[in-house]
């Protein structure tokens, strides 16, 4: 009567399933530590950087990207806000372990926290429709 499991503002349940996403999220920011990945983004930096990253939909199809081009969503292309045109981007989705290669053609993504848009094929090709936006390990291709 009146003890702690009273005031306690969650079940049971939610409280494992915030241990475990918090443990997730530690072993995450450890493995990437220590194999020297780059958490966000800089063109300037080398190796595998962790991109937060979001998807243009369809309904923009046939607008002008940034370097003129107009986006096709049936493409493998990508914005970025300092990457320069043409650059070519190795994206994998650790969710599915699914891997594929972008081209940047356009600056964005337009929200902030947000480190990357990727064309609906592109999202499709990785799997991270379902999740809107999800976080990918991207490296420059060169």
């Amino acid at each position: 009567m009146g003890g702690i499991a009273d005031a306690w503002p969650m079940s049971e349940g939610d409280f494992m399933m915030c241990m475990s996403r918090l443990l997730a999220a530690s072993l995450l920011f450890v493995s990437l530590s220590s194999t020297g990945c780059t958490l966000l983004t800089g063109h300037k930096q080398q190796g595998t950087m962790l991109m937060r990253t979001s998807y243009y939909s369809s309904a923009l199809s046939g607008r002008r990207t940034a370097n003129g081009e107009r986006y096709n969503p049936h493409e493998l292309t990508a914005a970025h806000r300092t990457l320069p045109f043409g650059t070519r981007l190795r994206l994998v989705y650790p969710r599915t372990g699914r891997a594929i290669v972008v081209r940047v053609n356009d600056r964005g993504p337009a929200i902030r926290g947000r480190d990357l848009d990727v064309s609906l094929l592109a999202a499709r090709r990785l799997g991270m429709v379902r999740g809107g936006v999800v976080n990918l390990y991207a490296d420059i291709l060169e």
